[in-house]
């Protein structure tokens, strides 16, 4: 089995009386090491010294590569991803855009819009478990995947029915938003992808909002709502 370094410290162990040994030990990798016999009381201080640093490694890096609010991926991890790295036929990305946002943080105050935008970020990672997804920024997510153009098509409008259908009851108010998306393929790296999704999103929001456009090249974009 094998772990990732933040889920996986080493202590070593030996009876060996060479004085250079734990130098060796932790210029590999060991987090720690101990020599036999063991003072068992010391085993404990060590153990439990080298579960915190990793538990603090563990969230130090939470807080660089998440977002605070939404608990979303950020865009440093997003660029990072091995998966946004890759030129991949079979890659769909699509940006999505809360529509009318600053409206509604106009019409109800800050909280409520940070309130819409947890509600969001949940039903997104919810629909979509199993796929890289991150807050690019205010009221923007991406999602990048690998799967058929179609059956990412038919995820996003499901997407699309459930945020319509969400209501969030603030104080005597019922809040409801929509969302606009554009949708990018293809072999080109994510960076050209993204372009070509923000275009799409730029002509869904022109078109009316709460719809979905596919960008099929740089050239061509097609509704498909």
């Amino acid at each position: 089995m094998r772990f990732r370094h933040r889920r996986l410290a080493v202590i070593g162990l030996s009876a060996s009386d060479e004085h250079a040994l734990t130098a060796k030990f932790l210029k590999v990798g060991a987090n720690d090491f101990l020599t036999k016999p063991l003072n068992q009381e010391e085993f404990y201080c060590r153990l439990h010294s080298t579960l915190n640093a990793l538990d603090a490694e563990r969230q130090a890096y939470q807080l660089a590569n998440t977002d605070y609010l939404t608990g979303c991926w950020n865009r440093r991890y997003f660029f990072e991803h091995p998966l946004a790295k890759q030129h991949n036929p079979d890659m769909c990305l699509a940006v999505l855009d809360l529509d009318h946002f600053k409206r509604l943080n106009d019409a109800f105050g800050h909280l409520a819009g940070d309130q819409i935008l947890k509600s969001f970020a949940k039903i997104l990672t919810e629909h979509f478990p199993d796929d890289l997804i991150c807050r690019f920024g205010g009221e923007e997510f991406c999602v990048l995947t690998e799967t058929d153009i179609a059956e990412f098509e038919k995820q996003m409008f499901q997407l699309m029915t459930k945020v319509r259908e969400k209501v969030i009851h603030w104080g005597e108010h019922y809040i409801t938003f929509t969302l606009s998306a554009g949708i990018a393929t293809g072999s080109a790296d994510t960076q050209r992808l993204l372009q070509y999704a923000d275009n799409a999103l730029y002509r869904a929001k022109s078109a009316g909002r709460n719809r979905i456009k596919l960008a099929v090249t740089n050239q061509t974009v097609l509704d498909i709502n």
